[in-house]
C-alpha cells in the first residue's frame, strides 16, 4: 500500500478511468474538444461545482441516515435538502469502504458508498438519469474488479440544484443493478495500463509532486 501522501492516491483513482476515456474520444460532452491541456487539468487541479457541493451534502444524509427513514427535509453543508419522492433506498450496511488493487505493479483506489458480500453499491446524483452512460462506464467495472464482487447497483438520484438559493431537491430514484462478465478484468486491466502510460507521457506525476 502506497503511503497516505503518495500523489499516486489522488491521480490513480476508479473515477479517473472514464475521465481518461472522455480524453481518449477527443471530445466533452458538449462537443468540444478534449485536448491533453484539459485532461492534465482536470487531474491536477481540484474544483467543486455547486452541482458537486449538493450531491455531497445529499450523500451526508443518506449515510447518515444508516437504515433509518430519509428526511422529508433536512440541512448540511450549507444547503437545504429537500426528499421530494415515494422511493426506499436500501444500502448495505458497511458504508464508505476504501478499495485497492494492483496490475503489473499500477496502483488503482476507490471507495465505495456501500457494499456487503455480495454487491457494490454507489450513489450518483445527477440532473437528468442518463442509464446508457452508467452502464458504458468503467467506474463499476473497476469496483468489480477491485472488490471481487459479481453485481453492482448505481443507486441514481435525480435532483434539482438550485445554487442561488442553496436548495437541491431529490426528485427521482432509479436502482440500476449491473454484473460481472468474463471479460471484465481484461477489460479493467487494459484501461489501467493505457492510463498508467498516459499518466506518465505526459509527466502529471511530476507536476502532481512539484
Amino acid at each position: 500500500m502506497l503511503p497516505s501522501n503518495d500523489w499516486r492516491r489522488e491521480i490513480y483513482r476508479a473515477s479517473r478511468l472514464d475521465t481518461f476515456r472522455q480524453y481518449q474520444s477527443g471530445q466533452h460532452f458538449d462537443g468540444t474538444e478534449f485536448t491533453a491541456a484539459d485532461f492534465v487539468e482536470r487531474l491536477t487541479t481540484r474544483t467543486e461545482s455547486p452541482a458537486m457541493a449538493a450531491g455531497t451534502a445529499v450523500h451526508a444524509v443518506i449515510e447518515e441516515a444508516a437504515f433509518g427513514e430519509l428526511p422529508e427535509e433536512t440541512n448540511r453543508g450549507g444547503w437545504h435538502i429537500v426528499f421530494d419522492l415515494d422511493a426506499e433506498l436500501r444500502l448495505p450496511a458497511a458504508r464508505e469502504i476504501p478499495l485497492y488493487r494492483e496490475h503489473r505493479g499500477i496502483p488503482l483506489f476507490g471507495r465505495v458508498d456501500a457494499i456487503d458480500a455480495n454487491a457494490v453499491h454507489d450513489t450518483k446524483t445527477t440532473a437528468s438519469i442518463e442509464v446508457d452512460r452508467y452502464m458504458d462506464s468503467f467506474q463499476w467495472r473497476a469496483y468489480l474488479w477491485m472488490s471481487g464482487r459479481k453485481s453492482f447497483v448505481y443507486d441514481l438520484l435525480r435532483v434539482k440544484v438550485e445554487a442561488d438559493i442553496q436548495v437541491v431537491t431529490v426528485l427521482e430514484y432509479v436502482r440500476l443493478p449491473l454484473t460481472a462478465y468474463p471479460g471484465l478484468a481484461r477489460d479493467v486491466e487494459s484501461l489501467l495500463e493505457e492510463y498508467d502510460a498516459a499518466i506518465r507521457a505526459l509527466s502529471i506525476g511530476e507536476a502532481m509532486a512539484a
